[in-house]
């Protein structure tokens, strides 16, 4: 982690106190850790398994495509070849360079924890401030523009096939293309919405109502751009 990101965990810290909602016991303290340290883990798990299953996908994506070009014995199957290559190329990439931020949430923690010197109460102002985040990106499945961009794209990609000459083809890349983009839209971790869910139910509400920046936030709509299709964070 920056230096930068580190320093904006002392800063949280340290203004931790002033947007505490109530006055919290120490046995409150650490039953609301407890639980929301248990759940970062787990959501980094399961970020951390949806990387490595979309990288294997857009892996033998690529290695598929390199087949198919290889093989090729007319426009169209080349058109094919290189068009699901060059999505997957970008989707690997894509993942990359723009990880879940769900996965790093414990490494996080500890980190800004260590920072501000194991103050609990500054701890567990951190600490929901990650769940809520790692909950905002779990709602990104239910936005309409990672489907329509992911369908645009897809629909690019099958004129393409469909421009070389051959249309039913193109109309079954375009089709298998679509649902795979669905599937890694909606396999996207979901944890996070659930566990804030329960979190609130458990000990009414969260203790910091303003949420804290977290050091990792991004103005501005964030683009990723899978083999299946692009998915768009606002």
């Amino acid at each position: 982690m920056s230096a930068a990101r580190i320093a904006l965990m002392v800063l949280i810290a340290a203004t931790a106190r002033s947007v505490v909602a109530q006055e919290l016991g120490e046995d409150d303290v650490e039953r609301r850790l407890h639980f929301i340290e248990s759940r970062l883990k787990a959501e980094a798990t399961q970020a951390r398994w949806y990387e490595a299953g979309w990288s294997i996908v857009y892996v033998s994506g690529l290695g598929y495509g390199a087949y198919q070009i290889a093989q090729a014995q007319t426009n169209g199957a080349l058109a094919e070849g290189i068009v699901g290559a060059s999505k997957s190329v970008i989707g690997a990439a894509g993942l990359a360079l723009q990880p879940l931020e769900a996965a790093r949430g414990t490494r996080e923690l500890d980190e800004g924890a260590d920072s501000a010197s194991g103050q609990r109460d500054q701890r567990l102002a951190l600490a929901e401030t990650l769940l809520r985040r790692n909950a905002k990106e779990a709602d990104i499945r239910y936005a309409w523009q990672p489907h329509v961009i992911s369908l645009l794209l897809n629909l690019v990609g099958g004129a393409i096939i469909w421009i070389a000459g051959d249309l039913p083809r193109a109309a079954q890349s375009t089709g298998l293309a679509l649902a795979v983009g669905e599937l890694s839209i909606w396999t996207r971790p979901w944890g996070a919405k659930r566990d804030l869910r329960e979190y609130n139910r458990e000990f009414g509400g969260l203790a910091f109502k303003k949420p804290a920046r977290t050091p990792t936030a991004v103005s501005g709509p964030s683009v990723r751009v899978a083999a299946s299709g692009v998915q768009l964070t606002f």
